[in-house]
C-alpha cells in the first residue's frame, strides 16, 4: 500500500505546489522596494488590465489572461506582481544609489499615466529601505533615524541575527509607509544568503504589517456600519 497516496489529502500537492510556486524576491543593499496592492471590488479583469498595460510601457510581453504570478526585470526597477483573485499586488525593487534613504518619492520613478489609472483603488501602499551599515544598532532616539520618519513614535526590532528593521507604522505625506531594514553586521552571513534572508524579512514585513485580507475585512467591517445607518 502507497502510505504516501492513501494519506495525503486529494488537494494537497496542488496546495504545496502553490505555496512555493512564488518564491522569495532576493534583495541587496542598497535598494529600495515599494509594494503596492490594488482592489478592484467585483471588476477582477481589471487586475490582468493593469499588468498589461504597465508592461505595455516598457514593450515586454504581460502574462496571459488567468495567470496568477508574473516576474520581470525592468532594468531600473524588478517587478513581482501577484494575483489573488480579489486583489493583486505589485512589488518593486529599484537598485540602489547609495543614499540609503528615504530621500526621493519611489512612485515618481513609475510611468504616472499609469499610476493615473489606478486612482481610487490602491489599499495598500509601502516602502522599505534595506541599507548596510557596519558598527553599532540603533536606537530609537538615534537623530538620523528620526529623520526618516514623521511619526512621534518609532518601534525597532532586531532581524535575521545581525539586522534590525525601524518603522512609525504611520502613512507618510506621500501616502507610503515605510520599513527601514538596515543590515549593522557585514559580512557576517555570505552574500547570498544574506540576500535570501533579507528577501524573506521583506515579504514578511511588506506582506504581514500591511496584511491586504486583514485590510478588505475592516473595509467591510465600515460598509456594513455606514449601510446600517442608512437603514
Amino acid at each position: 500500500m502507497n502510505s504516501q497516496r492513501t494519506l495525503n489529502h486529494p488537494l494537497r500537492l496542488a496546495l504545496a505546489g502553490e505555496m512555493h510556486a512564488r518564491p522569495f524576491m532576493r534583495i541587496e543593499p542598497p535598494e529600495r522596494v515599494l509594494h503596492l496592492a490594488l482592489f478592484a471590488g467585483d471588476a477582477l479583469e481589471r487586475h490582468h488590465a493593469w499588468l498589461g498595460e504597465l508592461c505595455e510601457c516598457f514593450g515586454v510581453s504581460a502574462p496571459q489572461r488567468g495567470a496568477s504570478y508574473f516576474f520581470h526585470d525592468f532594468g531600473p526597477w524588478r517587478l513581482k506582481w501577484e494575483n489573488h483573485s480579489e486583489f493583486s499586488t505589485y512589488t518593486f525593487a529599484f537598485r540602489g544609489d547609495g543614499s540609503g534613504d528615504f530621500a526621493d518619492d519611489l512612485l515618481r520613478r513609475l510611468p504616472q499615466a499609469w499610476l493615473g489609472q489606478l486612482a481610487g483603488n490602491v489599499i495598500s501602499a509601502a516602502q522599505l529601505a534595506f541599507v548596510s551599515a557596519g558598527g553599532q544598532p540603533l536606537a530609537a532616539s538615534d537623530p538620523w533615524l528620526r529623520t526618516q520618519f514623521s511619526g512621534p513614535l518609532i518601534a525597532g526590532a532586531r532581524v535575521m541575527a545581525g539586522g534590525e528593521v525601524w518603522s512609525d507604522f504611520l502613512v507618510q505625506p506621500d501616502g507610503v509607509s515605510r520599513f527601514l531594514l538596515r543590515d549593522w553586521v557585514q559580512g557576517k552571513f555570505g552574500e547570498k544568503l544574506k540576500a535570501i534572508n533579507a528577501g524573506m524579512a521583506k515579504e514578511g514585513l511588506l506582506n504581514e504589517v500591511e496584511d491586504e485580507y486583514r485590510l478588505l475585512t475592516k473595509e467591510s467591517a465600515n460598509w456594513q456600519a455606514e449601510y446600517q445607518k442608512r437603514l
